[in-house]
């Protein structure tokens, strides 16, 4: 995502460079339009069945049509616009609120850990803040990688996810399986369009099942991770 670019330098990403790049791409004899939808489907096929094509893997259709020459003039100011383009609805996006306003290392990290990546150091285990009947806590600082982003990890321990209680001892059951799953993935398709956003802006989250129960993880810059989280 665009997201995972917001810390890089003019050095490491000449953004002005890509930028002109762009623009020498951009223009109207180097133009490929993609149409999805029901529409544009009968609509194109019905004015040139010529153009249908199947694609090799799963033999399913589509169509290729030159753009016409007219439109392409249109384009570059040759000649008018038989219908004039609408553009009153046309808008820019709304601004995404999980971009970060700051990319400033931790201030617990040492000195030394905010001057790069430190990867011969060893990993040290979590530190338990909190432990009672609800749950545990644990924290670690990341002085590894140097870098403003931080992970969150919930894991909600609950056997019925995979398994049925016989009376006796909790036995692992397809049917709990499959239902498990179905729900996960009724669960991330909904939360897709929330979470655009973030996902845009570098923040990514991602919800799993397994014989320990639910876990659900994000990832992303520190500064907005909370908001998503």
């Amino acid at each position: 995502s665009a997201g995972s670019v917001l810390d890089e330098s003019e050095q490491s990403f000449p953004l002005s460079q890509v930028i002109h790049l762009i623009e020498e791409m951009f223009h109207p004899d180097n133009c490929l339009i993609e149409r999805c939808s029901e529409q544009a489907w009968n609509e194109v096929t019905l004015q040139n069945p010529e153009g249908i094509r199947h694609e090799p893997w799963y033999n399913v259709e589509y169509h290729v049509s030159s753009i016409d020459a007219d439109s392409v003039a249109s384009w570059q100011g040759d000649s008018p616009m038989e219908t004039p383009i609408d553009t009153s609805q046309l808008s820019l996006p709304r601004p995404n609120r999980y971009i970060p306003r700051s990319l400033e290392l931790c201030p617990d990290l040492p000195d030394d850990a905010k001057l790069g990546p430190r990867l011969d150091k060893p990993i040290e285990p979590p530190t338990l803040l909190l432990e009672d009947d609800l749950g545990r806590l644990f924290h670690r600082l990341d002085d590894r990688y140097a870098l403003p982003q931080s992970s969150l990890t919930l894991l909600i321990r609950n056997a019925a996810v995979q398994n049925v209680y016989t009376g006796h001892v909790w036995e692992y059951h397809d049917e709990a399986s499959l239902l498990s799953s179905l729900l996960s993935g009724v669960f991330s398709a909904a939360m897709a369009q929330e979470t655009y956003d973030a996902d845009l802006a570098g923040l990514n989250w991602s919800l799993s099942l397994g014989s320990s129960g639910i876990k659900l993880t994000s990832f992303g810059f520190s500064d907005r991770l909370p908001e998503l989280a």
